[in-house]
């Protein structure tokens, strides 16, 4: 993955998992098409993807666009939970 600060990876990693599972579903059943999932853990992330664990299997997913800062990976999350709640 990208060069992502370890301090921040961790930081995003161990919010999204406590604070947006949802969200986590939402890309793997919407982004990985994995419709049975029925809980999502996200391990990694750098500026253009992330690292699910469903089922015990790990899942790549690529972000629509290249996050261009730390701070826009929050941005490019928030757009993925958007267009897969629109669809």
């Amino acid at each position: 993955m990208d060069n992502l600060d370890p301090a921040h990876k961790l930081a995003i990693v161990s919010h999204m998992n406590e604070d947006h599972s949802d969200a986590c579903l939402l890309y793997a059943r919407h982004f990985a098409k994995n419709r049975q999932a029925k809980s999502a853990e996200m391990i990694d992330v750098s500026f253009s993807q992330i690292t699910l664990r469903v089922s015990g299997e790990l899942i790549t997913v690529d972000f629509p666009r290249v996050a261009k800062s730390t701070e826009d990976i929050r941005s490019v999350l928030v757009e993925m939970v958007n267009l897969a709640k629109s669809n």
